[in-house]
């Protein structure tokens, strides 16, 4: 678990500058593409970690969607050996809209047999999205997320300020976080709801 979430949150709004001004640098190297896709992964990991740490991100946060498009597999599934051919498999020319949980988002990266940069035909900027699908998604469909939406995602992570956390023990005794919002009548307080016993219940 994470213990303070400011540096990882720091992190990801260091993360999405860096894919930014890279996304519209003049010149891509190999270079280029192994330190945006590090990026994309540390922002990913860096996300499912603060989602795996309770209280850490907001409630109303951690109901963000994702926008994505996906494109239907139409082939045999990737798999190690071809999956630098992706294209031949999915109908990239066709896709549809789809809305993705912020842990399904991170999944898709973190977990992806098929990763890949996309640019628009006029090659300015040099990069506009990436490809992903995961081994348990490639079953089915390939997943663009265009750079916008991607930074979007790493900023409001990273802006997020949880100001109140009610906590309740479960009952096997064990503190629980029940609720973090970005909203409070006192902010930076830590608010603990009472059990059932306490209530007298």
């Amino acid at each position: 678990m994470i213990g303070d979430s400011v540096p990882w949150k720091e992190e990801l709004l260091k993360v999405a500058d860096n894919i930014e001004r890279r996304a519209n640098q003049q010149r891509w190297t190999e270079r280029t593409g192994f330190l945006v896709e590090r990026d994309v992964m540390v922002g990913s990991f860096a996300v499912r970690k603060l989602l795996d740490t309770p209280g850490k991100i907001s409630d109303e946060t951690c109901q963000e969607t994702v926008s994505v498009v996906s494109h239907r597999l139409v082939g045999q599934p990737p798999d190690l050996y071809n999956r630098f051919e992706f294209w031949t498999m999915f109908n990239v020319e066709l896709g549809t809209k789809e809305e993705l949980s912020l842990r399904e988002f991170c999944n898709r990266i973190i977990h992806s047999l098929v990763f890949s940069f996309s640019a628009p035909e006029n090659d300015i900027p040099l990069l506009d999205g990436i490809y992903v699908a995961s081994d348990r998604s490639s079953r089915k469909s390939l997943t663009f997320i265009s750079v916008e939406e991607l930074l979007r995602v790493f900023r409001k992570v990273g802006d997020d300020d949880v100001v109140s956390v009610i906590m309740r023990r479960d009952v096997e005794g064990r503190m629980q976080v029940i609720r973090a919002s970005q909203s409070n009548t006192e902010p930076g307080t830590l608010n603990f709801a009472p059990t059932p016993d306490e209530h007298g219940s």
